[in-house]
């Protein structure tokens, strides 16, 4: 548990220098939103150069296809497996009243907190021993 508070003490430490990480990440991203997606580019400053990749390659199911999905799968086995991501209808500005529900089922956030007072680590009776000894 120890190894755990240490390192989340460490993370925690970190968190103001990865949201100014974000933050300018997304200024850089905004700045090349409208660069060919097939090639990299690069952007300088004083000191650094950053170099943004080519966009990555995914795979989707476009417009056109998806109706025939539809009629393949049948509904209730394509509306079992389809999602929507609730970040698109944000965008869209659709009123979600009554669309959505919420539940329990992500993942856990673990705290490390300190012990008020510590408490000692409890000793192996042979490492007492041998720190007996070690003082005669």
């Amino acid at each position: 548990m120890d190894d755990f508070g240490d390192v989340f003490r460490k993370v925690e430490d970190f968190k103001e220098t990865a949201g100014r990480y974000e933050t300018l990440r997304k200024k850089i991203l905004a700045l090349i939103a409208d660069a060919p997606a097939d090639q990299s580019c690069e952007l300088r400053g004083n000191v650094w150069r950053v170099r943004a990749t080519a966009r990555s390659m995914m795979r989707v199911i476009d417009r056109k296809n998806m109706r025939k999905l539809f009629d393949q799968l049948g509904a209730d086995q394509f509306f079992q497996n389809c999602g929507f991501a609730i970040t698109k209808l944000e965008h869209l500005n659709i009123d979600t009243a009554g669309l959505l529900t919420e539940e329990r089922t992500g993942s856990r956030k673990l705290d490390a907190l300190p012990l008020d007072p510590p408490r000692r680590t409890i000793r192996s009776a042979a490492a007492a021993k041998a720190s007996t000894v070690a003082a005669e």
